[in-house]
């Protein structure tokens, strides 16, 4: 994805050279502000029938958690993009290879709507969309559930991908989901970022989500000894409050970003309190769905790299076990949550290599594929 960073002084100047250079068009978006927003009399620049907007981000319905957020979406490459709060155009951008961005956009707290129109080079309005959002503070419990499935009523599905100390399938993972222009959520540990700081930075220009997978990677539950997932003696709410955050310090150290405020526990080992721990730093766990069996969960499994051990499965029993997944169900794989990892152990037979096939296979069945913040509520 390419973002688009808008100073103070460079939109002063952009905002300027559009009032020169389209002054036609911004008079007609006015006048139609007037019409639509204020029940004013005449009538409202005339609106063509091509590709409408669609907003990528902030999920429609979803809790907005933060006081400035990010309004993306899709568009023509030849209009011009503006965002109007309370009848007063805030922001104009221009689409680049068919995607536009809002950032750093201000939130009141409580009920907020923005509106996100394109103008044509004639002074159509050629689009309108709305963006209504709740903007307050999450309680813990809202922050402490374990994320594993997205809306049943939606058909999307996100593919993640775990780092923790290898990346030898990373660059054609990121290959396949550029071929396809599929963005996905990363969960990446400070060992990882490290490592691998090309890969990170090639995640982040090509727009995945990138999440904490902690700094070092460690059992968090003693379930490896019991199956039970209760918090190690050694792990403490200060032992976790430090792996989150150095691994953040990590990311904005290389990249000058933030964290998605997203986490997965190493292993898929966490509870409630671990859980919580994790909240009191503004991180919700995501999991992936799981189910019954097999065919009931989307793990894919893909790190066993032992050919002989039961929990093995096949790159083919992998591709088939998704693209079949909630066959025969009302709500199919709606909301799932794939995991997969961006290294391996095995010698051949990779999961990853089918990755393409995968994606494909989901579109043609109606899927969306989705980052996790573009499904979870």
């Amino acid at each position: 994805m390419l973002l688009v960073h808008v100073s103070l002084f460079s939109l002063m100047v952009f905002v300027l050279w559009l009032q020169i250079d389209y002054r036609k068009r911004l008079d007609s978006l006015q006048a139609q502000l007037a019409v639509q927003n204020n029940g004013r009399n005449g009538k409202s620049a005339p609106m063509v029938n091509r590709k409408p907007l669609a907003i990528l981000a902030p999920t429609p319905g979803g809790m907005v958690v933060s006081n400035t957020i990010t309004i993306e979406g899709e568009a023509e490459e030849n209009q011009i993009i503006t965002l109007t709060i309370d009848d007063a155009i805030e922001a104009v951008t221009l689409p680049h290879d068919g995607r536009f961005q809002f950032s750093g956009v201000r939130a009141h707290r409580g009920k907020n709507t923005f509106t996100i129109r394109a103008i044509s080079e004639n002074g159509e309005v050629t689009a309108m969309e709305t963006v209504r959002f709740d903007f307050s503070n999450p309680t813990l419990n809202f922050l402490s559930k374990d994320i594993t499935r997205g809306d049943f009523s939606e058909r999307k599905v996100a593919l993640t991908f775990d780092g923790g100390y290898l990346a030898n399938a990373s660059g054609e993972i990121l290959d396949a989901l550029k071929s396809r222009g599929v963005r996905s959520t990363m969960f990446l540990s400070g060992t990882f970022i490290r490592k691998f700081p090309e890969v990170v930075m090639r995640m982040v220009a090509d727009g995945h989500e990138i999440g904490n997978h902690t700094n070092r990677h460690p059992h968090l539950t003693n379930f490896t000894s019991d199956r039970i997932h209760v918090t190690r003696p050694e792990i403490t709410r200060e032992f976790l409050h430090q792996e989150l955050n150095a691994a953040a310090e990590e990311f904005t150290k290389l990249t000058g970003a933030s964290f998605a405020p997203l986490w997965r526990a190493p292993y898929g080992e966490h509870n409630l309190e671990i859980r919580r721990w994790a909240a009191e730093l503004g991180y919700r766990h995501v999991g992936w769905t799981i189910g019954n069996g097999w065919e009931g969960n989307m793990d894919t499994m893909d790190w066993v790299a032992d050919s002989t051990s039961p929990s093995y499965r096949s790159a083919e029993e992998i591709l088939n076990k998704i693209l079949n997944f909630g066959n025969g169900s009302e709500s199919g794989a709606n909301g799932a949550i794939i995991i997969m990892h961006l290294g391996t152990l095995r010698q051949d037979d990779f999961p990853h290599h089918k990755l393409t096939e995968i994606i494909d296979g989901l579109r043609e069945r109606g899927y969306q594929l989705v980052r996790v913040s573009e499904m979870i509520n």
